[in-house]
């Protein structure tokens, strides 16, 4: 039981949740299909025997797919219809010393053929195999998000096989800078999915007028790969439906312009109880526009939801980042990967070690 401990805070973030919810797969005969995203077509993560016990960490709007997760800390989506919940008063006690650090390779997904013609499209219109673009928020607009790697200041550990996929993207000038410490036209505090796209917040000097930050980011550096984490501000006042068609727009954008759009979930909010309880119904909507797009995906919010105190700082709002802060937010080890940014600088150079061997390096 202890290993559920890790995931039953989250569910008062989640839509439609509000207390710990423990079930299990209905004793059927058959067995279930664990898949990545709420979608008959998503990827299979597991098959479920039936009387699996599993934790429900979010609904679908509709309450027809449940985000579960597993004794082994896998978490993924299964059918409502294949999942009996009995709902528990009590909270356990939270325990900080289990499964951290965590599998990594698990939360980055949708990597295939069709991001392989998106880059080649993006090759023959120009754009710099070797360079990213960071798409976002203050979250990523900070210098704990990738920026030390950029200045050599990081240790691997156990992760030592990265080196080759930092090498690679540390040789070429993005903009001001590598790509990991480039500052991007597309990445403010405070943003939302509508200011990336409003050319009234595009940069002046280096934006075209009526150019949005979004093209003027990519006109400037050309990239093969874009970041892309945005939710956290519009989850506090936009409607779910209007974030989608803003997010639709966003990868649209980018696969028109040969650039790999890589989306992430994003993290709970704690500094708002009422914001919290949407955050579910914004990720879902994240997951379903990766997999109608057929763009890859990082599930930062499974990663924060294992880690203490969700990964944030005293805020509640961004993550929180370990030991001295910037200079050890690309360290990882046991001990750091408790911390929301060193988390989320090692899923994101998963994602780019991913994207450059299966797609990159096929050319």
């Amino acid at each position: 039981m202890r290993r559920w401990l890790w995931v039953w805070l989250v569910l008062g973030l989640c839509a439609g949740v509000s207390r710990a919810q423990i079930g299990e797969v209905l004793d059927s005969g058959f067995r279930v299909n664990l898949r990545s995203a709420p979608n008959v077509n998503a990827p299979i993560v597991a098959v479920l025997e039936p009387r699996t016990q599993v934790l429900v960490i979010a609904r679908s709007p509709g309450d027809t797919w449940y985000q579960i997760g597993l004794l082994d800390g896998r978490t993924g989506w299964v059918a409502a219809e294949y999942i009996n919940i009995a709902t528990l008063e009590a909270p356990f006690a939270f325990d900080a010393a289990v499964q951290v650090p965590f599998e990594v390779a698990s939360m980055v997904t949708n990597i295939n053929d069709h991001t392989v013609a998106i880059f080649r499209r993006g090759q023959a219109l120009g754009n710099r195999p070797d360079v990213f673009s960071k798409i976002g928020d203050s979250i990523t607009v900070s210098s704990n998000t990738l920026a030390a790697i950029g200045e050599g200041l990081y240790d691997l550990g156990d992760y030592w096989y990265l080196q080759p996929v930092i090498d690679y993207y540390s040789r070429t000038p993005a903009r001001l800078g590598n790509s990991f410490a480039n500052r991007s036209l597309a990445a403010r505090v405070g943003w939302n999915t509508e200011t990336v796209l409003d050319p009234s917040y595009a940069e002046p000097g280096w934006c075209e007028v009526g150019e949005s930050p979004l093209a003027c980011e990519y006109r400037w550096v050309r990239p093969a790969v874009a970041l892309i984490m945005l939710g956290t501000n519009d989850v506090g006042f936009m409607d779910v439906d209007v974030f989608r068609r803003n997010l639709t727009r966003i990868v649209e954008t980018s696969i028109l312009s040969g650039v790999i759009p890589v989306l992430s979930t994003i993290p709970p909010r704690l500094d708002r109880p009422e914001v919290n309880r949407r955050v579910g119904d914004f990720n879902v909507a994240i997951v379903d526009t990766a997999y109608i797009y057929n763009v890859p995906l990082m599930d930062y919010y499974s990663a924060m939801s294992r880690l203490p105190s969700f990964g944030l700082a005293a805020d509640g709002l961004h993550p929180n980042v370990a030991g001295r802060g910037y200079v050890d937010s690309a360290v990882f080890n046991a001990n750091t990967l408790r911390y929301g940014y060193n988390v989320r600088n090692l899923l994101l150079l998963t994602t780019l070690d991913a994207l450059w061997r299966a797609v990159i390096a096929r050319g």
